[in-house]
């Protein structure tokens, strides 16, 4: 049964065109009524939601295929990043969209892909080119409502809805699932706490309001992957740990597996599950490599004085003498305001000649941070 978050955030999907029916055709909001019936789940509706599986707009050609046309790949630099060009003629999405990407290492990773095919083009084995359209055909021009989509498993986590018996499972769920929410209050600065049951029950607001801001920060390219890290582990904030590189990407993924893990020790294993398992495992890791290839920097949302903790002894002498060197630059003769200059009381302003008030207060707070 979908709860009350996961139909918003269906319907945004909906409204967006973004959901396909597992025969290959656009979900419409003709299908929302049946999405409110109790007892229908997503999966059972054949609704994909991966924008890696490429979202087509039309029914499947089974008996077409494309052929390779080409015999030299390369990698350009070009305005707004780097493309990939095939016997001279760049690559293209299949919304006929120029195909430019932010890295040189997601762009090698493509072309890598499509100096590998065979006489015949296997989409399937091309998962970099994959995730990259939909980033820029989909994800790009949707951003805020994928945004909103993936913030709002923040609110139904799955690390929070924890088992009511055995006891057994409950201690196990304690103890791998209880240090990914305190990493994420100290990391994230937002606090998931953790229920018996499956009914849902609000978090806290500002906790979310804070995860939703951290979702919107990222580009399209790190959305597009980090969309399934999320719908895959089914908790926003595992997604979070894989890309933060809490623990690694497989480890995360076990983590998430956690209740299947627990099923086949007691009843043993499906080969169907199984199967499905392997191939989600692929696409989970997929996502993590594709992220970081698309990083510029590795993101590091850690508060200010946690990030210092980590940085080596000379860095602190360093920017000490930064602001010391800021510091003396500042004259005696008082600040300046947008009403003239007022006397300093004996201390030391933060303007000189020419500066503005906005650059004066900047100094100021950074003199004053570090002094603490």
């Amino acid at each position: 049964m979908i709860s009350g978050t996961r139909c918003r955030a269906t319907a945004l999907m909906i409204n967006a065109g973004l959901c396909e029916m597992r025969d290959g055709n656009t979900m419409s909001a003709a299908h929302w009524p049946e999405l409110m019936r109790p007892g229908i789940s997503l999966t059972r509706l054949g609704v994909f939601q991966r924008f890696s599986d490429g979202f087509r707009s039309t029914p499947v050609m089974s008996g077409w295929k494309q052929k390779r046309f080409w015999t030299d790949v390369q990698t350009v630099t070009v305005d707004g990043g780097f493309a990939v060009v095939l016997d001279g003629r760049f690559v293209k999405t299949p919304g006929k969209a120029a195909f430019v990407v932010p890295t040189r290492a997601v762009a090698d990773a493509v072309a890598a892909e499509w100096a590998a095919q065979d006489e015949v083009v296997n989409p399937p084995g091309m998962p970099f080119t994959r995730t990259a359209n939909a980033a820029i055909d989909k994800v790009a021009v949707h951003h805020a409502e994928v945004a909103d989509l993936l913030a709002a498993y923040g609110d139904s986590d799955l690390l929070c809805y924890r088992a009511e018996h055995p006891a057994a499972l409950i201690a196990r769920q304690a103890e791998q699932w209880d240090p990914a929410l305190d990493w994420a209050e100290h990391t994230l600065q937002a606090r998931l706490e953790s229920r018996p049951g499956l009914m849902h029950a609000a978090q806290d607001a500002g906790a979310l309001s804070r995860l939703r801001d951290h979702v919107h920060g990222l580009s399209a390219f790190e959305l597009a992957a980090f969309h399934d890290l999320v719908t895959l582990s089914g908790s926003l904030i595992l997604g979070f740990a894989a890309v933060l590189d809490w623990k690694p990407a497989d480890e995360i993924w076990t983590l998430s597996r956690l209740d299947e893990l627990w099923q086949e020790e007691q009843w043993g294993q499906d080969e169907e599950a199984q199967a499905a398992a392997h191939i989600k495992r692929h696409a989970f890791l997929h996502a993590r490599h594709f992220f970081s290839a698309c990083a510029a920097q590795p993101l590091d949302w850690r508060p200010v004085d946690a990030r210092l903790l980590g940085k080596p002894r000379g860095f602190h002498r360093a920017n000490i003498l930064f602001c010391s060197w800021l510091w003396g630059r500042i004259p005696k003769n008082g600040m300046q305001t947008e009403y003239g200059n007022e006397p300093s009381s004996g201390s030391r302003s933060v303007a000189y000649t020419g500066q503005s008030l906005k650059t004066q207060r900047s100094i100021m707070k950074r003199w004053k941070w570090w002094k603490t």
